[in-house]
């Protein structure tokens, strides 16, 4: 888990390489609390995603916000409950020009921010897609 000096609060990074590619999972805070940071911590995200598009064609990147006002996601939608309030917003693929320009779309939420549950999904997308 990476995370970014100045967002060290509301942006983690997942990452798993190997030879040929990478896949970064970024998992976001939205709730009420990081509304200040919000735009921050997007356009950091947006430019890392943009890098991404450039280097190669076999990077992938998926998006998780925690925090948000409705539950979307694969674990919550199992039945196995928890996992509220954690959306995932891309799920993982190539970078694109359209992923960058949906990154605008993020809006802070109300719902109660849980970290754990957060990476946990993001986890789980990653493992899912890539093993």
């Amino acid at each position: 888990i990476r995370t970014t000096e100045k967002l060290s609060i509301s942006l983690f990074i997942l990452s798993k390489k190997n030879m040929s590619k990478e896949a970064i999972m970024f998992c976001m805070d939205v709730s009420s609390s990081m509304r200040p940071h919000l735009p921050e911590a997007v356009e950091g995200m947006r430019l890392l995603i943009e890098s991404k598009i450039l280097q190669t064609k076999q990077n992938e990147i998926g998006v998780v916000l925690f925090g948000t006002n409705e539950t979307n996601n694969p674990l919550a939608a199992s039945g196995r409950g928890g996992y509220e309030n954690v959306t995932l917003f891309e799920k993982l693929d190539r970078p694109s020009v359209s992923l960058s320009l949906k990154l605008e779309t993020i809006e802070a939420g109300d719902g109660s921010a849980d970290l754990i549950d957060g990476l946990v999904v993001a986890v789980d997308v990653m493992f899912r897609k890539i093993g």
